[in-house]
């Protein structure tokens, strides 16, 4: 690829990503490109994430290059796939911000979660914690409830997924989990793709936990395990997490269309759709300016 075209796509690609979700605060966006045993934190938050094995020493647990969702040159991912097994019944390492980031994500009244992930083997399940904001009956929760699906927790309230949209094994997996607490009922949706599949509704289910409580004392947000007792781990790797919300309104949910725009540009297009990008920028720059 063209070295100017690409410099342009990655430009592009932050553009798309900042105006798809101008309506909701970017708090978190974790996209292990790095190398070494933190990683930093591109949204609004400042809160970096400090990798550790199960015994809770710092270690690079960033993948090789090219292992990240794009399979591109400087895409990396979180690699937790030293994790003895998949869930409850194994040990492995994970991701803690480096220090409580209560400031940060505020009592959000609205949020959207959203990552990528791929599992070493098996299909997830067995209670892997893919995003954990808990602290007792406090916070939100992300994971899986069952095999082959995804639950959240919100206050110690949970909504529990079931079926087999999250079945897939050894290839990147897209998912996306909605959170309204303005409404009491229908206000958590669950999304799934992949890099070859557009986003898709996988089920939605009620949750009456209202406004999102804040974690007392100076908890942490994990991400691929309890790192407070690293048993829940996520056995594969994570990529481009990120967290949106508001802590007013309705607004940090994102919409499918939303959630497409994102999961295609993570997947990065090939050269003959950066035309169509280009264009999509420049349209989006010259509404801003009416």
């Amino acid at each position: 690829m063209n070295k100017n075209l690409s410099i342009r796509i990655v430009a592009c690609k932050a553009m798309l990503l900042a105006a798809c979700a101008s309506a909701s605060a970017q708090i978190v966006v974790y996209n292990f490109n790095q190398t070494g045993t933190t990683v930093s934190n591109s949204g609004t938050s400042t809160e970096a994430l400090a990798l550790a094995n199960s015994s809770g020493v710092a270690t690079d647990l960033h993948s090789g290059d090219a292992l990240g969702v794009s399979g591109r040159p400087g895409d990396r991912a979180f690699d937790n796939s030293a994790s003895t097994a998949m869930g409850n019944i194994g040990t492995g390492g994970y991701g803690k911000s480096t220090s409580a980031i209560s400031a940060d994500l505020g009592a959000l009244k609205s949020f959207t979660i959203q990552g990528w992930y791929k599992t070493d083997g098996s299909v997830i399940g067995a209670g892997a914690q893919l995003v954990n904001y808990k602290n007792g009956s406090s916070g939100f929760l992300v994971n899986a409830s069952n095999t082959g699906s995804l639950s959240l927790e919100v206050n110690g309230v949970g909504a529990y997924g079931s079926g087999s949209a999250y079945s897939a094994a050894s290839e990147w997996t897209f998912f996306a989990v909605t959170y309204d607490g303005t409404k009491t009922t229908g206000n958590v949706k669950f999304y799934v793709g992949s890099t070859a599949s557009s986003v898709t509704l996988a089920y939605t289910l009620n949750l009456n936990g209202g406004t999102m409580v804040l974690p007392g004392g100076t908890t942490a947000l994990g991400i691929g395990n309890n790192y407070g007792s690293p048993n829940r781990p996520f056995d594969g790797l994570i990529d481009n997490v990120r967290i949106y919300g508001s802590t007013t309104d309705a607004t940090g949910v994102l919409s499918l269309t939303e959630l497409e725009s994102i999961r295609s540009l993570d997947v990065v297009p090939e050269p003959s759709s950066a035309a169509l990008m280009i264009g999509a920028v420049s349209l989006f720059a010259a509404f801003k300016r009416r």
